[in-house]
């Protein structure tokens, strides 16, 4: 069970950072064309806008489930950096249990979200807004699945990461 799960957090990882690269990309593309029609052209695009922060909403959700698996989100670690052996170890499960319950909450009430949003169209680029509400159970699954299997990881470097060493 925990060398699948550690797989799957590995495939999800993989796919994640490439996906988070070309939104990146392509909102850089957006933004920077953005600021030549508008500038250069004197003519502004209306869907460029709207392309980049949905872009920055995907990076966003994608960035966090990434930083899940890497244990490099935000902490705030001033009482933990004290704490040693059992009593730091109960800790940090307490908080990969927290993060799991809220991804779990994320996903269960993004599903409820999306048949709503599914009727919205956005206005400058005549999408459905379920592709883009879509970034909140993606990320939030990714969460779910790296915190998961950090969790269960018997692995040293993982073990590091998290602080158990």
């Amino acid at each position: 069970m925990r060398g699948y799960i550690k797989k799957c957090s590995d495939i999800i990882d993989w796919i994640y950072r490439f996906a988070a690269v070309a939104f990146l990309v392509l909102l850089v593309i957006s933004c920077c064309f953005q600021v030549f029609t508008r500038y250069v052209l004197n003519a502004s695009m209306l869907w460029t806008e709207e392309v980049a922060r949905y872009c920055f909403i995907w990076v966003n959700m994608l960035g966090a489930a990434i930083l899940a698996k890497s244990k490099k989100h935000v902490v705030i670690d001033f009482f933990v950096k004290n704490l040693e052996g059992a009593t730091k170890r109960i800790h940090l499960n307490v908080v990969s249990v927290t993060i799991l319950t809220i991804a779990g909450i994320l996903i269960y009430q993004s599903f409820l979200l999306l048949p709503v949003v599914a009727q919205q169209i956005s206005p400058a680029t005549n999408i459905s807004m379920f592709y883009v509400y879509m970034a909140i159970p993606v990320g939030g699954v990714g969460i779910f699945i790296n915190e998961l299997s950090s969790l269960l990881s018997p692995d040293p470097d993982n073990m590091k990461k998290r602080g158990d060493v």
